[in-house]
């Protein structure tokens, strides 16, 4: 009478994936790895966003001079071959990329000029050239989203933005900044569309408007 051996067929399972793996792929990959880098001189510095393109092209932005040897100035595009320069690049660090439903790239950090354009911590490129959104901020952009209807929500640590008091949220409506509400008493740094359409707002504070909230609070 044969008798079941679990631990026999144990073995006899991890044998076969042994000779799967060490031999030629049946199924794909079947562990994971690191890939080699997209260009062997990356970034001189750090990167704190990267944002795909529709095209599958990446743009990357972060506290750099040079990306892979070409002169960049914190934003970076790699288009799968080379890296590119986004006109002269921003003044300061970048910390923060989204792409409007045209297309055109924004960058939020703390900067006062993108492609020698006067631009208040937050700029747009249109694929040719830097354009400033209004008057821009009085402080760092952290964070951006884009909405459903388009509009772009922006948080950081400013207080103004367009001159208007703001509480470091604010929303542009492609012409103007504004905010339609108390906003939060401390630094956002992180922006989250909700499937329920609400915005999830992380960052330091303990305020939103005027209610108590440790660090989360939702925006409906």
């Amino acid at each position: 009478m044969r008798t079941h051996d679990p631990r026999g067929a144990l073995r006899t399972a991890f044998a076969a994936f042994t000779l799967l793996c060490s031999g030629t792929p049946l199924l794909g990959q079947c562990s994971p790895q690191w890939l080699p880098g997209t260009a062997a001189g990356g970034c001189d510095g750090q990167v704190y966003s990267v944002l795909e393109m529709p095209n599958g092209d990446l743009v990357a932005a972060g506290s750099f001079v040079v990306a892979d040897g070409v002169v960049a100035n914190n934003i970076a595009r790699y288009d799968g071959t080379t890296w590119l320069a986004l006109g002269g690049g921003t003044s300061g660090a970048v910390a923060c990329l989204a792409r409007l439903p045209n297309g055109d790239i924004v960058a939020g950090g703390q900067f006062t000029n993108a492609g020698g354009v006067a631009a208040a911590n937050i700029a747009c490129w249109n694929g040719a050239a830097w354009t400033p959104m209004g008057t821009g901020m009085n402080g760092a952009v952290s964070a951006l989203l884009v909405l459903p209807n388009g509009n772009l929500l922006a948080g950081g640590v400013f207080t103004l933005a367009d001159g208007m008091s703001v509480g470091r949220l604010a929303e542009w409506n492609g012409t103007t900044w504004s905010w339609n509400g108390l906003g939060v008493n401390a630094q956002v740094t992180t922006l989250e569309l909700l499937s329920t359409g609400d915005v999830l707002v992380g960052g330091s504070f303990t305020l939103a408007g005027g209610l108590p909230a440790r660090a989360l609070a939702i925006w409906n």
